[in-house]
């Protein structure tokens, strides 16, 4: 089957694409975004540099920056409009069906295109909060109930999206729910000794992520006597002055880190008690999975019941249900401490490690969704 995929290029795009390298299925990729070859995936057939038709590289940068209002008006005239670029692609490609990934980066783009043939099979891929964190906004009910109402196929990473889908308007056909980015390879026990009440926070405070108000929670058990340590990855430039301003980041076992390698982020699973998680949209997050292949005690947000698909609260692991609440997370990560996770929690989160989450398991049944599309 030829598929043509549509998406911006990130780490979950091509870790989902690579599960395709060695099937019999022959893969397109039409650059979103126009951000430019993948070097990682010199088998698939990659459709970029279709928009600039002057103005390129160092010139139209310096144009951009000095002067954005010419910049804006040469753009106009000289580039090649998206639908315009698509179009040309897929009349020389002639897919079988196109795959987009994310709603408003992969399928808004091409909507015109898709309701003008549909003849074309489209099949769409929601990621984290693609459709669940936007499906009430004003100004964007009606699109996600068009864009429902003309897809053919639909694979989802928490079962919370796929009744989205349908009460939106979707009536294809449902191939499955799968991580993001599909499975992951087994982790290697680690040799390490996971020092007890030790947390690694997820450090995303914006849109969406919550991490300040589980850095006061921690730090609050901290006032009360609880013998915690604290690392905090991923903390962006702003949200770090942020706990400057507010002296969080020189207090004795709490650990602010911004950028990690992604190798270092496991291994510092590989030796904290638990993982946290917070925000107020997600589908199912491709850190909680690697925590719970690293062998972390999960303890995430539930927003839309996503996580409660993967997390048995109290038994497996702990569910924030309150994500801005500062006592109520407290009050979880107080649970967790005192009561650890049951043999049956444990059980549960080997079966997702050697199942749901693993690659090769998951790479088998991605081949088979695709197979199911004709």
């Amino acid at each position: 089957m030829r598929i043509l995929m549509v998406s911006m290029n990130s780490i979950h795009f091509r870790r989902w694409v690579a599960q395709l390298e060695h099937s019999e299925h022959e893969v397109y990729w039409f650059d979103i975004n126009d951000q430019g070859y993948i070097e990682s995936l010199p088998w698939v057939h990659q459709v970029t540099a279709w928009k600039k038709r002057v103005l390129k590289k160092r010139g139209r940068y310096f144009i951009k920056s000095k002067l954005p209002y010419l910049y804006k008006q040469l753009s106009n005239v000289f580039d090649i409009p998206l639908e315009t670029a698509f179009t040309e692609a897929v009349n020389e490609i002639q897919p079988d069906v196109i795959h987009s990934f994310a709603l408003f980066i992969g399928c808004k783009p091409i909507m015109n295109f898709m309701e003008k043939n549909k003849q074309i099979p489209w099949l769409y891929s929601s990621w984290g909060s693609d459709i669940y964190f936007r499906e009430n906004k004003a100004g964007e009910t009606s699109f996600i109930s068009n864009v429902c109402s003309r897809l053919d196929y639909a694979i989802t990473d928490c079962e919370r999206d796929k009744h989205i889908l349908i009460k939106e308007g979707f009536k294809g056909e449902h191939l499955g729910v799968f991580p993001g980015g599909g499975g992951y390879p087994k982790r290697i026990s680690s040799t390490k000794t996971r020092k007890k009440n030790s947390f690694i926070v997820k450090g995303y405070q914006n849109e969406h992520g919550r991490a300040l108000p589980v850095i006061k929670a921690l730090l609050e058990l901290k006032k009360e006597g609880k013998e915690v340590s604290v690392f905090v990855f991923g903390v962006s430039d702003d949200f770090y002055k942020l706990l400057e301003k507010e002296n969080l980041v020189t207090i004795e076992n709490v650990e602010i880190r911004k950028n990690i390698d992604h190798a270092l982020l496991l291994e510092a699973m590989e030796s904290h008690e638990f993982y946290i998680g917070n925000s107020i949209s997600d589908g199912t997050p491709n850190t909680l999975i690697e925590a719970i292949i690293s062998g972390c005690i999960p303890i995430q947000s539930n927003p839309g019941n996503a996580t409660a698909e993967i997390i048995k609260d109290g038994v497996s692991g702990y569910l924030i249900e309150h994500p801005e609440d500062i006592g109520h997370i407290r009050q979880v990560m107080k649970n967790a401490i005192e009561h650890n996770i049951s043999e049956e929690g444990i059980a549960h989160n080997d079966y997702l490690k050697n199942t749901t989450f693993d690659r090769t398991v998951v790479t088998q049944k991605v081949l088979e969704a695709y197979s199911k599309i004709s």
